[in-house]
């Protein structure tokens, strides 16, 4: 089935479509549903407000609440509510949404406009992962072979009305490449380099660009990779073959 191509600036809200042929004949009109389509992966990140000066910023998990406790966790000044991401694979969009609350879950990025607004990322999500930190998510697409990067406590902002849409948008990808080009095969799961995610005080921002790692599996040609999510850069991979693992720093794959 066709697909509606999402914007790929900042998070937006419905789009709308008018389709019109011509005054004599009749117009459709095609909008996107804001809901939940086909979900896929999860991940769950720490956001709150710290300092005297009430910044909103990524959290560890352990400064938000257990599930079976209050909505917000506070503790010497700080306070982490708990939400929650998960990707629509027939959309290629994340939606987030709050636990342990009555009423409606799911945040809103574009209030104005009917429905949902969700965050979109690559075609075809096949993993979700949050840095442990809480700054960023990421999403391996299969579809598009991308990864995005999604800035967590921004979209949080943007949702509570704290912060206007920004011009760059929240959303920045990256396609893993070597000296040689794009590898161009279909990421299937992403976990973050533990030893790159930096240490930050509680009442600190996130950072625009920090240096994370993640280790990335691309099934078709049976190479793992590290990748720099700064730009998308391979630093180093392993081939699993019938044989065992072979260290391939620069590797190739048939292109998907």
């Amino acid at each position: 089935m066709d697909q509606l191509r999402r914007p790929s600036v900042a998070p937006v809200g419905c789009l709308l479509v008018l389709l019109t042929t011509s005054a004599c004949q009749e117009s459709d009109t095609v909008t996107t549903t804001r809901n939940l389509l086909r979900p896929g992966p999860m991940a769950m990140a720490c956001v709150g407000r710290a300092g005297d000066a009430g910044v909103q910023t990524g959290l560890p998990m352990d400064r938000c609440p257990a599930p079976e406790d209050q909505n917000v966790k506070c503790d010497a000044g700080v306070c982490g509510a708990l939400f929650g991401m998960v990707a629509n694979t027939a959309r290629g969009d994340v939606a987030f949404f709050r636990t342990n609350i009555s009423g409606e879950p799911l945040v809103d990025l574009d209030r104005s406009a009917p429905g949902f607004g969700f965050v979109p990322v690559g075609k075809l999500p096949s993993d979700l992962t949050a840095t442990s930190d809480g700054c960023r998510a990421v999403s391996v697409n299969a579809g598009s072979c991308d990864i995005s990067l999604i800035d967590v406590p921004g979209v949080i902002r943007l949702a509570s009305g704290q912060l206007e849409r920004p011009g760059g948008g929240l959303v920045s990808t990256v396609v893993p490449h070597t000296a040689a080009g794009p590898l161009g095969a279909r990421p299937e799961s992403v976990v973050i380099v533990p030893g790159s995610v930096p240490d930050k005080a509680d009442e600190q921002l996130c950072k625009l660009q920090t240096a994370y790692r993640a280790y990335v599996t691309f099934p078709t040609c049976g190479l793992v990779a590290e990748i720099d999510l700064r730009d998308g850069k391979i630093l180093r991979g392993m081939k699993i073959t019938k044989d065992g693992f072979v260290a391939d720093d620069t590797p190739t794959c048939p292109l998907e």
